[in-house]
């Protein structure tokens, strides 16, 4: 059964790593505020990816807003340390948002 476990790993590690190369590629926006602006503002975000240990409250605003603007979400296991790190933030970032089409489509595999 090791090898289930290593998939798994290397899934997320998959996961991960297409997040940090679309916020190189400039492909992704960072940051509960700046993701709900972002979303308000037009259709440019395609997928909205949010960390499994956020507050309640930041989980609804988050929701209620995806919802209402009909833009597709996914709570996603990674924690907001490990998502920090991936695309190269210092602060925390429970929410991040993917605006490019391919890069959601190769995460929506991924999740």
């Amino acid at each position: 059964m090791l090898w289930k476990v290593n998939s798994v790993k290397m899934s997320n590690n998959k996961l991960l790593g297409m997040l940090g190369l679309a916020a190189r590629a400039r492909k992704l926006v960072a940051g509960t505020e700046i993701v709900t602006d972002k979303i308000r503002s037009g259709r440019d975000v395609k997928l909205v990816l949010i960390a499994s240990d956020v507050s309640d409250n930041t989980m609804k605003k988050i929701v209620n807003c995806c919802e209402f603007y009909e833009t597709e979400y996914k709570i996603i296991q990674f924690t907001r340390d490990e998502i920090s790190h991936a695309i190269g933030k210092s602060c925390l970032t429970s929410t991040v948002a993917i605006i490019d089409h391919n890069f959601s489509s190769a995460v929506k595999k991924l999740v």
